[in-house]
């Protein structure tokens, strides 16, 4: 059974299929696009560096390069069961969730020297497959070796979940912030490096977007992080530093 999941979805002319045969479920995605193509190529590296900090002893490539030429790429991905929540709940119905994706964050993303550390690029509710072997991590396509500092990533997801839940206020909610600081207090315990957010969060990783937007290139807007207008910036930055004691 072949199935359309997305087609040149985001604007990145990546088509993605869901594929099972034989009981065997796989993810196959395939461009002719030179974006897409690069992109997949990300995604193959992303998925052999979290395999080997995530599932050390599999003994199968979850993700395998089917087809490669200059001009067209198709890998598949190993499909991975279990529950996707709403990225559209936001910050406090997401709650539970967020904590549990920044502990396997802190636990995955460790080992690394000069306060450089892969990046995933889109860590979000949405790229979050939960079961009974806990938090697993999808959608690899902007990953990154060597390219942000310890905690953007986590950054990122909490940050997309507070655009979320804040729609069109212009603050957020004490018990947003509350559960923002918690976040961030996991995010700075788990680990000595140098923290660029710390005094800034918010502030810290719109500049870090927008100075790299290499690894995003064309789909840059599709961080929510980067939503925030000035004046919403300067107030969640300035409530992180009131309500953290």
């Amino acid at each position: 059974m072949l199935r359309l999941i997305r087609n040149c979805s985001h604007g990145n002319e990546i088509t993605t299929f869901y594929f099972e045969k034989n009981q065997e479920k796989n993810i196959i995605k395939a461009s002719s696009c030179q974006i897409g193509i690069e992109q997949i190529k990300k995604e193959v590296n992303g998925w052999k560096w979290y395999q080997s900090k995530r599932y050390p002893n599999s003994k199968t490539h979850l993700c395998n390069i089917i087809k490669n030429n200059k001009n067209y790429i198709k890998i598949k991905i190993k499909y991975i069961e279990g529950f996707k929540e709403k990225y559209s709940k936001g910050i406090q119905k997401n709650s539970a969730l967020i904590y549990k994706i920044i502990e396997h964050y802190c636990n995955i993303w460790q080992g690394y020297k000069e306060n450089k550390f892969p990046l995933h690029g889109d860590l979000s509710i949405d790229n979050v497959i939960t079961n009974k072997d806990g938090i697993h991590i999808i959608d690899w396509e902007y990953f990154s070796l060597d390219a942000a500092p310890f905690g953007f990533d986590a950054y990122n997801l909490l940050f997309e979940q507070l655009w979320f839940s804040m729609k069109e206020r212009k603050r957020p909610k004490r018990s947003e912030i509350d559960v923002l600081l918690d976040s961030i207090r996991l995010i700075r315990s788990s680990s000595t490096e140098s923290h660029l957010f710390l005094d800034q969060p918010l502030f810290s990783v719109q500049r870090f977007i927008k100075t790299n937007s290499r690894f995003w290139k064309n789909q840059i807007h599709r961080l929510p992080a980067l939503l925030f207008n000035g004046e919403q910036i300067g107030i969640i930055d300035k409530m992180i530093r009131l309500y953290n004691t």
